[in-house]
């Protein structure tokens, strides 16, 4: 299995090497770091999306058990599940507390390479989980739009229709912040030492453009971000506990 497909990848211990900040942009890194950890830490708009897709597979369950098209919609609500177990601004801020405020030019301890490396395969395997999250959300536009085609519990499918249409605007987003993180962090990898034993496998070889890895082609294109209101959500939720909005 690939190392950024392992679910539970055990990362390398939490530890410092010397570096010399010459070879070494530290406020650069620093500000990437805290950038990243400020984006991942508050995905709110994905977070309300998959909120309300989980909400809409637990009340349409029983009654869709055995639809194909339903099961679709299960499956994008698994990948976003798993995205968010990865819990990514962890790991970033693991490297942030490790630079120091005040350094030397010749003797500054900060973070190993293989405490960056960690962070790098899974900015790889968010990558694929968010491709991955795209290709189901585009699954799941065509199913309900079937659905609303035959006219069958059309509320219901335009619903979720609407639901999968802004989690792939605001999946896209995140997924070009995330090869963009990932281009600005690669470079550091060459430039920093470790301490004891390398974590990664022998013959491991990052690729240079995590976009290219992906193989999409899309991150050049400006994207409009446009997500409802919280007063539109709770009316969504209000609809979806009254008995009508099911006939």
């Amino acid at each position: 299995m690939d190392l950024w497909n392992i679910k539970d990848l055990e990362p390398p211990p939490v530890t410092s090497c010397k570096a010399c900040t010459k070879q070494i942009d530290v406020r650069l890194l620093h500000a990437v770091l805290q950038e990243g950890v400020n984006f991942f830490s508050n995905q709110h708009h994905l977070f309300t999306e998959a909120a309300l897709l989980s909400r809409s597979v637990y009340r349409f369950k029983v009654k869709f058990r055995s639809s194909k098209d339903f099961k679709i919609v299960e499956k994008l609500n698994h990948i976003l599940r798993t995205y968010q177990r990865m819990h990514i601004s962890a790991a970033l801020n693991v490297l942030l507390v490790t630079i120091p405020q005040n350094y030397k030019s010749n003797n500054t301890y900060m973070l190993t390479k293989n405490m960056l490396d960690y962070v790098l395969v899974r900015l790889q395997g968010v990558g694929k989980l968010l491709c991955a999250t795209l290709e189901a959300c585009k699954e799941v536009s065509a199913a309900m739009q079937q659905r609303l085609r035959l006219g069958h519990f059309w509320k219901v499918a335009i619903v979720i229709f609407a639901t999968a249409a802004r989690l792939f605007v605001v999946v896209k987003n995140a997924l070009k912040y995330s090869c963009e993180m990932y281009g600005h962090l690669l470079p550091y990898s060459a430039s920093l030492g470790n301490s004891g034993v390398q974590w990664l496998p022998e013959g491991y070889i990052f690729p240079s453009h995590l976009d290219e890895w992906l193989e999409i082609d899309w991150l050049d294109l400006d994207n409009v971000v446009e997500i409802l209101d919280d007063d539109a959500i709770l009316f969504y939720l209000k609809q979806t506990d009254s008995d009508d909005f099911y006939s």
